[in-house]
């Protein structure tokens, strides 16, 4: 139960949060709170910005940058399959600058 309400308290303060944190002030918090935590972030600023695929680039960038558990991540986001392999494609592009 804990690791549930990790994910769901990470996934508010991700849907209320005007800025991502940096990857130092991140690793504070539990991994489950920083899964939750990009899915609300991507929800928000996806649906800012009207545009679904902000969802799936701000995702990729957050995984990354917080070495997040991919696998994971994925299983919480939703993604259909054309999004996942967006998704794959913008966190192979971040490794990679």
């Amino acid at each position: 139960m804990a690791s549930r309400s990790a994910l769901e308290s990470g996934y508010r303060a991700g849907m209320a949060a005007d800025f991502a944190p940096d990857a130092f002030e991140m690793s504070s918090f539990a991994a489950e709170y920083t899964l939750g935590f990009i899915t609300g972030f991507s929800e928000s600023q996806s649906i800012q910005m009207a545009n679904p695929d902000v969802a799936v680039w701000t995702a990729a960038e957050l995984a990354y940058r917080y070495n997040a558990s991919v696998r994971d991540l994925l299983t919480h986001m939703g993604f259909d399959r054309e999004q996942t392999q967006r998704f794959q494609d913008a966190y192979e592009e971040e490794r990679e600058s």
